[in-house]
């Protein structure tokens, strides 16, 4: 709540649509719309080998109704179960590497032009 008695706004990403936390006196979720679920492959021996939905969401948790939202954070959901959060600069380092990883893996293949950089930490 802001000093004259008014609620915090929404965060410009935000859909209005506020997810409850599963306690209720933890606050609820501003949520921005969801992006597409995919479908990997789980590690070997995990889920029997099977497929493994994941999905990204972007949120901010707010502790009460009437408190300021916390920094946004990008969480990956692994079969529907919450998993890691990341802010936006380390998402963005993790999507970095992915894609160096990717290109890396991609030297040598029929028709691949890429051509890879130093992957990050290496």
């Amino acid at each position: 709540m802001t000093s004259d008695g008014e609620t915090f706004p929404c965060p410009p990403w935000c859909t209005g649509e506020h997810r409850l936390l599963e306690d209720p006196e933890d606050g609820f979720l501003h949520s921005a719309p969801e992006a597409p679920e995919m479908t990997l492959a789980a590690a070997h021996g995990l889920h029997g080998g099977g497929q493994l939905p994941v999905q990204v969401l972007l949120c901010s948790r707010v502790p009460q109704l009437t408190a300021e939202p916390k920094p946004p954070v990008i969480e990956v959901c692994v079969d529907r179960h919450p998993g890691p959060e990341m802010t936006p600069g380390q998402a963005r380092q993790l999507a970095a590497v992915l894609i160096e990883l990717s290109d890396l893996a991609e030297v040598g293949q029929r028709g691949s032009t890429r051509s890879p950089g130093m992957v990050a930490g290496s």
